[in-house]
């Protein structure tokens, strides 16, 4: 983390200093095989989707300066609250590596750019989970031509728990696995991009909804590593 009194000042202007990371960078961890480059910018991307309403506002800066990135592409995708992937409904995860899509759909998949205090917001659902992995949703970061980062979003079991016994969550029939049991959480610093800032819409009825809010240290002139299938500049 930088210690100078200007990524100081940055950091208190922008209100990283209350957020986790401040002015580190975040780790990155593997794309997985259901990432596609897809054009969809939108805020709401749950389509049909059923399953507890999650708002996501993440912000973005430079971990050298702690500045805001202004216009980053940020896509997110997730499984719905059965496990399932868009574009991949009839395929079970079992790769790290990219699978070709068997279908058209395009449920909780969408791309936002960041503002000029480096925001984006997302309104989708609580994701569900499937065998091997414990519950998470992907991002990606593009700055230009380039893939800067790649990365996973985590949540505290204790909330996975509670969601676990929530309609639609418990008609699943998949085995459910904490973080500490994932071995991607456990080697790519998983508890680093936990959402550690989430709250209930309204405390005495969790399925109303929850809202989240999470700061991604990023590396503007990086070209990230995990981006198998990311829009990396030759």
């Amino acid at each position: 983390m930088l210690q100078t009194s200007l990524a100081s000042d940055y950091c208190a202007k922008f209100g990283r200093h209350l957020l986790q990371h401040q002015c580190e960078l975040t780790p990155e961890a593997i794309e997985g095989p259901y990432y596609l480059p897809l054009d969809l910018v939108r805020k709401d991307i749950r389509e049909d989707r059923q399953g507890v309403p999650l708002t996501l506002k993440i912000l973005l800066t430079n971990a050298r300066t702690c500045e805001p990135l202004v216009n980053v592409s940020f896509d997110i995708w997730h499984c719905d609250a059965l496990g399932v992937y868009s574009s991949y409904v009839n395929a079970i995860p079992n790769s790290d590596y990219h699978e070709p899509r068997t279908d058209n759909t395009t449920f909780l998949r969408g791309r936002q750019y960041t503002n000029q205090n480096g925001i984006i917001r997302f309104k989708t659902i609580y994701p569900g989970w499937y065998g091997g992995r414990a519950t998470h949703i992907h991002m990606q970061s593009h700055y230009g031509d380039r893939t800067i980062h790649t990365g996973q979003l985590y949540f505290h079991d204790t909330i996975n728990n509670i969601m676990a016994r929530l309609l639609p969550y418990n008609m699943s029939d998949m085995p459910r696995m904490k973080n500490e049991e994932d071995s991607e959480f456990m080697e790519n610093k998983g508890a680093d991009t936990i959402i550690n800032y989430i709250k209930p819409v309204d405390i005495k009825r969790i399925h109303k909804g929850l809202k989240g809010t999470i700061h991604i240290g990023l590396n503007p002139k990086a070209k990230s590593t995990f981006a198998y299938y990311g829009r990396t500049s030759k």
